[in-house]
């Protein structure tokens, strides 16, 4: 009996509305700053904070939602800069690291080659 009210348990947490919301807003922010990577650190470190900020802040949200741990463990990989995430310096330095901030950039991860 145990084992067949176990295998009706949902693997994943529900679907939440501003769980999707943070991730799909932090993606289009995070590309916006992918497409002006090639200009100077100095002139997008606000809006680098604020998706910083905001990533910590979806990281948060999904910990804090029940049966969330594969959602969780992504956003743990995105916040760790020396896991080659989005948000990394070049040189694989976290942000509170001795990297220079000129160098800072937002990395656009290549697709993996699909396998026939």
């Amino acid at each position: 009996m145990a084992l067949s009210l176990s295998a009706c348990t949902p693997f994943a947490g529900a679907y939440s509305e501003q769980a999707y919301l943070n991730a799909t807003s932090l993606k289009a922010r995070s590309l916006a700053l992918v497409a002006v990577s090639d200009q100077p650190y100095s002139s997008h470190r606000d809006d680098v904070a604020e998706v910083l900020t905001d990533i910590d802040a979806a990281y948060e949200y999904a910990r804090g939602l029940p049966r969330n741990d594969i959602v969780t463990e992504q956003w743990r990989l995105i916040r760790d800069p020396g896991a080659s995430s989005a948000v990394s310096p070049p040189n694989g330095g976290g942000a509170a690291s001795s990297a220079r901030p000129s160098a800072m950039t937002m990395r656009a991860k290549s697709p993996s080659p699909s396998t026939p």
